[in-house]
């Protein structure tokens, strides 16, 4: 059984960790751009606009190697990205969550 609620909290948390300091922020954009990633930053994920989290997991689980490293490199690991089973856990939820907002989408379309 999936706890959707801990894969959240991570990826939340690994997020806030990048995304709550400017220069860490910039660091890490300086990174994935090092890195010649398609991704040039992550995408803010609100709990009032459910469609977002879809995307910023989307968005996240395609960047979680690089967003390891980085954390890694910044002295702050994230451990639960190196666990094959958190991952899989994160890899349902993301899929769960971008199959909801294309459902969503086709039924937007259909009113």
């Amino acid at each position: 059984m999936l706890n959707m609620d801990n894969v959240m909290n991570i990826v939340v948390k690994t997020f806030n960790k990048i995304k709550s300091k400017a220069l860490k922020h910039r660091q890490f954009r300086t990174f994935l751009k090092d890195m010649s990633q398609h991704y040039h930053d992550l995408i803010y994920y609100t709990e009032v606009r459910w469609l977002s989290r879809g995307r910023m997991l989307h968005r996240f689980f395609e960047l979680r190697e690089i967003i390891a490293k980085f954390m890694r490199t910044q002295g702050l690991p994230v451990p639960e990205l190196e666990d094959e089973d958190r991952l899989n856990d994160l890899a349902f939820l993301t899929d769960i969550c971008e199959h909801l907002n294309q459902l969503n989408t086709h039924l937007r379309m259909e009113t």
